[in-house]
């Protein structure tokens, strides 16, 4: 088994900080993550133990975000967003400012002009 990046432990955090973002974690949302983190390959034993351990203590995204260096795994965080936010059923209005705020700052970083290249 591979070991996460710090970038990608940090992802990790935001998607639990994303769950704790309506002020409560219900046993829905905090299964599903359990499972992503379980059978993520990109984890080692000891890096799962330890999102497991932090995923009943909320955490700010703002504090992690940061710490998501990579251009891919915040990509990722935004598309985890949407899964986490609609678990319940629907995305409440503080939901909804964290999700457009992650997504106008990851594309900020985004270097447009090598994108158009790529796909060109």
């Amino acid at each position: 088994m591979s070991e996460a990046t710090e970038s990608h432990m940090a992802m990790f955090r935001g998607m639990i900080a994303l769950a704790w973002a309506d002020h409560d974690l219900d046993d829905n949302e905090k299964s599903r993550i359990m499972v992503y983190i379980k059978n993520n390959k990109h984890l080692s034993a000891a890096q799962a133990e330890k999102l497991a351990q932090d995923i009943d203590h909320p955490v700010e995204l703002d504090a992690i975000w940061p710490d998501i260096t990579d251009v891919q795994d915040r990509a990722h965080l935004i598309n985890l967003a949407d899964v986490i936010f609609w678990e319940d059923g629907e995305m409440c209005h503080t939901e909804k400012q964290i999700y457009d705020k992650i997504r106008e700052a990851h594309i900020a970083t985004l270097d447009e002009d090598f994108i158009r290249q790529d796909i060109a």
